[in-house]
């Protein structure tokens, strides 16, 4: 288990990897709604989730047209993680941001197509 928290805490050391992780706490999001609220290029968001992907931090499912990213709620470790990461952070401004652009997104062409 040490090995695979110390693994865990080297990818979410990543400020985007971390964002992208906590963005998904939120909700399910697909690639596109992502690189909006994050303001990143797609290539970018979706080299990071596969990272996230591959640890099995993240899953995806199809909907429709679009892959949709959520987190992998089964590991309670990680869900522990990231409450306790979510308590340190609650003031940080890019947060807060990623938080309301997330709010201002949910009116996305995934939703619109569906």
């Amino acid at each position: 288990m040490l090995n695979t928290m110390t693994t865990w805490l080297k990818t979410l050391s990543d400020e985007n990897r971390l964002r992208i992780v906590l963005l998904l706490d939120q909700s399910d999001y697909c690639v596109c709604e992502l690189t909006e609220m994050l303001a990143l290029p797609q290539p970018k968001v979706s080299k990071h989730l596969t990272k996230l992907k591959d640890l099995d931090l993240v899953e995806s499912y199809r909907e429709s047209r679009f892959v949709v990213y959520k987190l992998n709620r089964r590991i309670e470790t990680l869900n522990m993680l990231i409450s306790t990461i979510k308590s340190g952070l609650s003031s940080d401004a890019t947060l807060l941001e990623d938080k309301a652009r997330s709010c201002s997104c949910m009116a996305s062409a995934r939703r619109d197509a569906a």
